[in-house]
């Protein structure tokens, strides 16, 4: 099916720029939230159309949440939700009975649940049992990359170096404070402090002089300078307090770039502990075998290209649409 005759609408209270950059990788209708609701009550959207949103983000007053999701899925012909991460946490407060009428809301207007990942989806299947007492299944679909990757695998930087996506204003989501004691136990390792709009020092309350190896980058880092900011780092690093499936994950390893987090994933470095000495050993593991031949990850290059191949992910969602 073609996507001329199956037109979809992307929008995501939580997470609008990945929303927006999956619909410009198909020449699709990006809304921002309360945009669309707007286009909605002038009749300006063309139906029959499909719904895609990215997180079912549930912060205010349940009632009006309710309200919302209820216009959005009957408006529209079918409809699929993504758990992204953070609304899992904002559904937990829920309670089981607001969750229930939520859900068979959105399943009464043909709304079908996925998850990012494995781990988000064990994690909804925990905390959502609504879904599963009303015989609704969560899958799994892999978004595809959102950042323009080149074909040939760029060589290691001479200089060991980590990216770290950290948001200042979540840093200790992030680990910030593990990271930063690890980084005084291998000093001659460098960390690249990175975020969507850039951070400098004096954000991430890093005194002057001090924590010379920690690098913050005040610059917006764009969608077109991502995979040339990746092949500068040797190795990728996060380590939350709860997640999804992270994009940045599967970007390093396209890479050729190792990545270290602390939840189990293929070809990538596991950090079973919180702690700054096993995180500075397994760096360290890390960068011993970068100065071996098998510096570069290409088996993690090859296993996540094809797992979030643009191609597959569009024939996937069409067939969710078309059932």
């Amino acid at each position: 099916m073609s996507k001329k005759n199956l037109p979809i609408a992307f929008i995501s209270r939580s997470a609008p720029f990945v929303a927006q950059k999956i619909a410009e990788l198909y020449g699709m209708h990006f809304f921002r939230w309360k945009r669309i609701f707007h286009h909605m009550d002038k009749k300006a959207i063309k139906k029959p159309m499909n719904l895609f949103i990215i997180g079912l983000y549930c912060k205010g007053g349940f009632e009006h949440v309710l309200m919302q999701y209820v216009y959005l899925s009957s408006y529209f012909n079918k409809t699929i939700i993504v758990f992204a991460g953070t609304d899992l946490t904002q559904l937990k407060k829920l309670s089981s009975t607001e969750r229930r009428r939520l859900f068979k809301a959105l399943i009464k207007h043909n709304t079908k649940f996925y998850a990012v990942g494995e781990y988000a989806q064990q994690e909804a299947e925990e905390c959502l049992p609504e879904l599963k007492s009303l015989n609704t299944p969560i899958g799994v679909l892999y978004f595809p990359l959102q950042h323009k990757m080149p074909n040939k695998l760029p060589p290691m930087p001479k200089r060991f170096k980590v990216g770290c996506y950290m948001p200042p204003s979540a840093a200790d989501f992030y680990g910030f404070e593990l990271i930063r004691e690890a980084s005084k136990l291998v000093p001659d390792v460098t960390f690249h402090m990175y975020s969507l709009q850039g951070a400098d020092r004096k954000e991430y309350s890093l005194p002057r002089g001090s924590y010379k190896n920690i690098i913050c980058h005040p610059r917006l880092i764009r969608s077109e300078e991502m995979s040339k900011f990746i092949s500068k780092m040797s190795c990728g690093l996060r380590v939350v307090k709860h997640d999804g499936n992270p994009m940045s994950l599967a970007e390093y390893n396209i890479m050729g770039r190792w990545f270290i987090y602390n939840k189990e994933m293929p070809y990538c470095d596991f950090l079973n502990q919180r702690n700054p000495g096993k995180l500075a050993k397994l760096i360290n593991k890390v960068k011993n075998r970068t100065k071996r031949s098998i510096d570069l990850n290409h088996k993690g290059s090859s296993f996540y290209k094809e797992r979030h191949d643009k191609d597959n992910f569009f024939r996937i969602m069409m067939n969710i649409y078309k059932g």
